[in-house]
């Protein structure tokens, strides 16, 4: 069984060319872009907790 030539010419759907890797690979990097800003306390290095105030640091004897 052979395809016919009309069949070959045709796009399929699972047929990936150079532009649809671009594009992808640039969606992808936008996507990462915004993400990145849209979170900025991710990138901050944790604070150490507040100390207790009050009679709570004094040590019993």
């Amino acid at each position: 069984m052979t395809v016919p030539e009309s069949f070959k010419s045709q796009r399929g759907a699972v047929r990936l060319g150079l532009a649809d890797i671009l594009i992808a690979l640039i969606l992808l990097g936008v996507l990462l872009f915004v993400s990145y800003l849209q979170f900025p306390a991710y990138r901050q290095s944790a604070s150490p907790p507040p100390s207790p105030s009050g009679g709570a640091t004094a040590k019993p004897k």
